[in-house]
């Protein structure tokens, strides 16, 4: 039988009924507020001047496909940028985008979540007011949440949100925040938040805000004539937590099918117990990520005593909820090792990212986590294209075409790598993932969803040990390390910034640009040295280099920056000092072109 982790039954939460109750909404302030002129949609509108000034300061809080904002005082030159109202007029203009697109119904759901950052509240309770604001438009508080539980929540058929948001910076410091939009048919695009933070700007100025009002932190909220009243849903206890359950459950009886070509599934698999006899355990920073021990892993049997920081709290006080952090993934190593665990699990503050640690203690992250998930996803889709971005190893190359794959590096930015697989559809690519984490799969409704991804992992780990059950037992059993167990890794892997050298305010781009072209010539240059530029390069310049007569190879990538002032340099060497070499060379030759980047990071 099939045990699709994402049938159409498990994508569902099957619970009985619709656990949604009513709360009355708090409108947390952020600091204190005044409590004066309070404006409605009758005021009277914004000058020409102050428009333009309001519809600016919003265009700043776009981030690509997302918003980001201050939202809370305390660090110098940082001011508050994501106020109360800003997050009001952003959630209504979501709402009445929902509602005009479903135009055949007389009220559209919007479920707003949040990680535990401490403007969190604040923020959402502003975003609720908007929300109910708007004629046609209910809002739904999902309280403490994930990013993918949020989509989910369109999905849900006990919860059937038209639309969905979560409010997180994701890894950014404590006084930072934004907002990543879903609806059914996925994330909000880079056009569809241009579009929303226009019209969050005309919402300011239909409620008379200027600038000093709408971005003052303690401007009060508009009046309404909405009810205080919002409804309430435990959308990860309750729905969320069994739907990543049944994910786990179907994988691992997949994954056991693939491993002994046996259909018949033993019992713990199929059992209320599947993850009996492992231990696991969950390093969640102290973000959204702590039910994943608590909720998931622990009712399937698995024992998550070891487990660290699955306690929310938005001061972050042991460490960043972030993979690619360095202290994070030392910290999931240390708890994998200290608890003789099967695996550990790492994950960022929403869980849209997260990483794993092999029974061996090795972190699985960046090109390891590729690895590992493309061999999980070529072995069910043979033939298919895994979708990276510009910066992963040429040992993922070569691992993936060992695996009959297709290794297609794209630009950096997860949504870039996500809409790249869309673009090729889900006959050719299955798997698309940055190094950062982040990561999608066509069965997964293209949903960037690291969490889906460790479940999966887990999965593996579960059908390895019923496959071999007396193996699984023994101190060498480590079935992720055997999974990446043939990924030749990099000796050396270097990044450096390199600062753009413009005028302060002017277009760096042509600059930039203008050393990207001189990088090339450098690499022609080298060609008789045996330097090929790739034939693909979606993004800057990246060029393979030679290192010995045994096949080793390094290889070196220049990048502009989207939104800095700044170019980019990934080397990597097969070699022992292989780095330096490549990096004198490149000083050498771009320094004689006369490039106005700043390249005093690179050793002399």
């Amino acid at each position: 039988p099939e045990h699709s982790a994402m049938s159409t039954d498990s994508a569902r939460a099957r619970s009985g009924s619709t656990k949604i109750s009513r709360r009355t909404a708090r409108h947390t302030p952020y600091p204190a507020r005044r409590r004066n002129s309070a404006r409605s949609p009758s005021s009277a509108p914004a000058s020409a001047m102050d428009t333009a000034a309001v519809q600016e300061r919003f265009a700043r809080l776009q981030n690509g496909s997302d918003v980001r904002g201050v939202a809370l005082p305390g660090i110098p030159d940082e001011p508050v940028t994501l106020t109360p109202n800003a997050a009001f007029c952003l959630a209504r203009a979501f709402a009445e985008s929902v509602r005009d697109k479903q135009s055949d119904k007389k009220e559209v759901l919007i479920a707003v979540g949040r990680d535990p950052r401490l403007s969190g509240p604040a923020v959402v309770d502003a975003a609720l007011r908007g929300i109910n604001s708007t004629a046609g438009a209910k809002a739904v508080d999902a309280g403490l949440a994930t990013t993918p539980a949020m989509y989910m929540a369109t999905q849900f058929e006990d919860v059937q949100a038209d639309g969905a948001f979560m409010v997180t910076a994701s890894h950014l410091p404590w006084n930072r925040n934004g907002m990543k939009f879903f609806t059914n048919a996925g994330g909000a695009s880079k056009q569809d938040i241009k579009a929303l933070v226009t019209r969050a700007s005309e919402v300011a100025n239909e409620y008379g805000m200027d600038e000093s009002t709408c971005f003052d932190a303690d401007t009060p909220l508009p009046e309404t004539s909405a009810s205080a009243a919002v409804d309430s849903v435990p959308l990860v206890k309750e729905y969320y937590a069994k739907h990543c359950q049944e994910v786990v459950r179907n994988a691992a009886m997949n994954r056991y099918e693939a491993l002994t070509g046996s259909a018949k599934v033993p019992a713990i698999l199929s059992s209320s117990k599947p993850l009996e006899n492992l231990r696991i355990v969950v390093d969640a920073g102290n973000g959204c990520g702590g039910f994943l021990a608590s909720e998931v892993l622990a009712p399937l049997g698995a024992d998550v005593n070891g487990s660290a920081y699955l306690d929310p709290d938005g001061n972050f006080p042991n460490h960043i909820p972030n993979p690619e952090d360095e202290t994070a993934m030392a910290s999931a190593v240390a708890i994998t090792k200290a608890a003789s665990a099967h695996m550990g699990i790492c994950l960022d503050t929403d869980c849209d990212r997260s990483a794993v640690v092999a029974r061996s203690g090795a972190a699985l992250n960046r090109n390891r986590l590729i690895a590992a998930m493309s061999a999980l996803v070529l072995s069910a889709h043979p033939g298919t294209a895994v979708m990276t971005d510009s910066v992963t190893s040429n040992g993922l190359r070569d691992f993936i075409e060992s695996l009959g794959g297709r290794h297609v590096r794209y630009k950096r930015g997860y949504k870039n790598v996500i809409d790249k697989g869309v673009e090729l559809g889900s006959g050719a690519c299955q798997l698309m993932m940055e190094t950062s984490g982040h990561g999608a799969l066509a069965e997964n409704f293209y949903l960037d969803d690291g969490l889906f991804m460790a479940l999966l992992l887990v999965g593996e780990v579960a059908a390895r040990a019923a496959a071999n059950p007396d193996a699984a037992n023994s101190a060498d059993f480590d079935p992720l390390g055997e999974l990446v167990a043939n990924l030749r890794e990099p000796v050396e892997s270097v990044e450096y910034r390199l600062g753009i050298q413009v005028e302060p305010g002017s277009d760096f781009r042509p600059v930039g640009e203008a050393a990207l072209e001189s990088f090339k010539e450098v690499c022609a240059d080298m060609a008789s040295s045996g330097w090929v530029l790739e034939d693909e390069n979606y993004e800057g310049y990246r060029v393979r280099i030679p290192e010995g007569d045994d096949g080793e190879e390094g290889w070196a990538l220049l990048r502009m920056s989207l939104h800095d002032p700044l170019c980019v340099l990934n080397v990597e060497s097969d070699k022992v000092g292989g780095h330096e070499t490549t990096l004198q060379i490149l000083k050498s030759a771009l320094l004689e072109k006369q490039v106005a980047l700043d390249l005093s990071a690179l050793s002399s």
